[in-house]
């Protein structure tokens, strides 16, 4: 299965890395507009995300919008040996060079607690809610810790597959957004 796993990885980056740069820009902006109208119906005002990096839907500008109207936005730190936390994020002015091409908070603010709402990145879903990430294991560590809170992914139509290969570990998510 890892090899399987590994196969489609490489499929799914590369379908990405293809995708138009007008039909990025117009997804990515029915997501960021979806983020933020789904931000209304939360009762906390409270979100760990990404921050994106290559061709990962660019969820950017609905982040810092959520971030300037007073939201608590939690960003990942990859740590040692597979794990993560989640820092505070204080726009994007103060933003860190991190391992594996990710960026992260400066600030030492962990987050420590029980996440309500979780954006988790990936290369391919099902409607389900089965997810592939980039094959650390950081988010599936992270999210076995988060029982209650709701887990979402924006995924491109081209990223949903009728089934993955899983693994007991894997953790599935809440919903699978798609463009409009």
């Amino acid at each position: 299965m890892p090899q399987e796993k590994e196969n489609l990885r490489l499929a799914m980056l590369q379908k990405r890395d293809a995708l138009p740069g007008h039909q990025k820009e117009i997804w990515d902006a029915q997501f960021c507009e979806r983020l933020l109208q789904a931000a209304q119906q939360q009762s906390q005002k409270s979100l760990h995300a990404f921050w994106p990096m290559g061709s990962e839907p660019d969820i950017r500008p609905a982040l810092e919008q959520l971030h300037q109207t007073g939201w608590q936005i939690f960003l990942p730190r990859v740590l040692q040996k597979g794990h993560m936390e989640f820092l505070l994020f204080d726009g994007p002015d103060h933003l860190i060079e991190g391992k594996f091409g990710t960026k992260h908070p400066a600030s030492n603010l962990p987050f420590d607690g029980q996440a309500s709402w979780v954006l988790v990145p990936g290369l391919a879903f099902t409607t389900a809610g089965a997810r592939l990430g980039y094959g650390g294991g950081f988010y599936d560590r992270w999210l076995a810790h988060q029982k209650k809170a709701a887990t979402f992914a924006c995924a491109y139509p081209f990223q949903i597959c009728s089934t993955l290969p899983t693994e007991p570990h894997d953790q599935t998510l809440t919903t699978v957004w798609l463009p409009k």
